[in-house]
């Protein structure tokens, strides 16, 4: 959906309630997708005298995701507070160059006298996607050695049956431990 700026002029009023729901996807290349239509509640602020636009609200949806323990693929529903400051495109020239603050990432231009309200969505979804989502907070996860999902059934496999790393050595570089019993030296008082 998108707004335009001729149909902002001609509204009487400076803010208006706008709610839609909206089948979108987040692209191909994702991880997760949208299970459900997207249903947008905003509040839309149109200052005259700038054309800046402030949108204030609520997104509700479902995304599918696989979870990062047992990589189940899993359902969870999501509502999310959102807020865009959209500028007029002529005031992104103006500006000097100044340090980003943590609330100029709210600020948007849009330019063609139309904000495409699908495409902030969109974007304010994806940010908000969990790093490392999981299908229930005490997920079990994976077996290391068999791969059995050890939330649906239980196995057999002893963690001492994992193999030692050929790369253990190198743990001894990060602790400052010695590389083999041979060698007495400490590395980090090496000198190089």
């Amino acid at each position: 959906m998108k707004i335009s700026l001729k149909e902002l002029k001609k509204r009487e009023e400076d803010s208006f309630l706008l709610e839609y729901r909206e089948n979108l996807t987040l692209g191909e290349d994702k991880e997760y997708t949208l299970s459900s239509p997207v249903f947008v509640k905003f509040r839309i602020f149109f200052d005259r005298s700038s054309y800046n636009v402030v949108i204030i609200g609520k997104l509700t949806y479902t995304l599918k995701l696989i979870c990062s323990r047992c990589l189940e693929e899993f359902e969870k529903n999501f509502s999310l507070w959102v807020r865009g400051i959209f500028k007029f495109k002529r005031d992104y020239y103006n500006e000097k160059e100044i340090e980003l603050t943590k609330r100029d990432l709210d600020i948007f231009y849009y330019k063609n006298g139309e904000i495409d309200l699908d495409k902030f969505v969109i974007e304010s979804i994806i940010v908000n996607v969990p790093m490392k989502p999981l299908c229930k907070e005490d997920c079990k996860g994976l077996c290391p050695i068999c791969g059995t999902n050890l939330n649906i059934e239980t196995c057999n496999c002893k963690i001492e049956d994992i193999k030692e790393s050929p790369f253990k050595v190198l743990s001894y570089y990060l602790g400052g431990g010695k590389v083999d019993n041979t060698k007495k030296e400490n590395i980090q008082s090496k000198k190089r």
